[in-house]
C-alpha cells in the first residue's frame, strides 16, 4: 500500500485538472484557477511522499507527467484561450476575420504541445535529476493561471488591462512555449538539506519571493515565476546547457 500513496496523490492532481475543465465549461473560471492551485499542492506532495516513504513506483514518473500535462498544460491553455476570445465562444469559420479569430483563440495549443514535449523529454533525460533543462511545465501553468486570476479579480487595474490584450498575451504564449522546450538550465526548488551552503539560490528565491508577496500580494503571483526564470538564467551564467 505504501508504494501506491504517491500515485494516489498524483491522481488527485489529475482529478483537479479535470475538475478545472468542468468548472470552465460551466462558466466558473475562478474555480478553475482554484483547482489548478490545488493541483499544484498535490504535485508538490506526491514527490515529497515518494521521497519520505521511499516509494518510487515504476509508473510514478509517467503518471505524474500525464497529470501535469492536463493540470498545467491543457487547463491553463484553455484559460488563456478564454482571455483571447474575450470570454466568448469564437465565431463560426465563415470568413477571413473569423479564421483569424480562431487562430488567435487556438494559439495557446502551443502551450499544450510544449508541455507535452517538455514532460516527455524530462522522463528520459538523466541530466535532469537535480535540476531542469527548460522551464518546468507546472511553472508555466501557474504563471498563466495566476495571470488569468488577476484579470478576473482586478479587471480595472491598468497593468491587468494591458496584460489581457491580444498582443501581450500572445507574446507570453510564444515566450513560455519556447522556454519549456529550450535547454536553459533551471534550478530545482527541492532542498537536498536545510543548510545554507548548497542552497544559496533557493534561499535567495524564497526570500525575495516572500518580500514580493508581502508588498504586492496577489499581483506577486506571476512575478514569482518571472523571478524564478531570471534567477535561473543568472545562476547558469547566461549559458544555456547543450543537449
Amino acid at each position: 500500500m505504501r508504494q501506491h500513496i504517491p500515485n494516489l496523490i498524483t491522481l488527485l492532481n489529475l482529478a483537479c485538472g479535470f475538475s478545472g475543465i468542468l468548472a470552465l465549461a460551466a462558466g466558473q473560471p475562478v474555480w478553475t484557477v482554484y483547482f489548478v492551485g490545488l493541483a499544484a499542492v498535490f504535485d508538490f506532495f506526491d514527490g515529497l511522499a515518494a521521497r519520505l516513504l521511499k516509494a518510487h513506483h515504476i509508473i510514478g514518473k509517467d503518471l505524474d507527467s500525464l497529470a501535469d500535462l492536463v493540470s498545467f498544460g491543457v487547463v491553463p491553455a484553455l484559460l488563456v484561450s478564454m482571455v483571447l476570445s474575450g470570454g466568448r465562444i469564437p465565431p463560426a469559420l465563415n470568413g477571413k476575420e473569423q479564421v483569424l479569430a480562431w487562430l488567435v483563440t487556438a494559439s495557446p495549443v502551443l502551450l499544450v504541445i510544449a508541455s507535452a514535449i517538455r514532460l516527455a523529454r524530462y522522463n528520459h533525460d538523466e541530466r535532469q535529476t537535480g535540476s531542469f533543462l527548460g522551464l518546468p511545465t507546472p511553472a508555466s501553468g501557474l504563471f498563466f493561471t495566476s495571470c488569468v486570476f488577476l484579470i478576473i479579480r482586478f479587471p480595472e487595474n491598468t497593468v491587468v488591462q494591458f496584460m489581457q490584450q491580444t498582443a501581450p498575451m500572445l507574446l507570453l504564449v510564444f515566450l513560455f512555449s519556447f522556454l519549456m522546450v529550450s535547454s536553459i538550465p533551471m534550478f530545482s526548488l527541492k532542498f537536498p538539506h536545510l543548510k545554507y551552503h548548497g542552497n544559496e539560490i533557493r534561499f535567495l528565491f524564497v526570500g525575495i519571493s516572500a518580500i514580493l508577496l508581502i508588498l504586492l500580494q496577489w499581483f506577486a503571483l506571476p512575478l514569482l515565476i518571472g523571478w524564478y526564470i531570471l534567477l535561473s538564467i543568472f545562476a547558469a551564467g547566461f549559458r544555456p546547457s547543450k543537449d
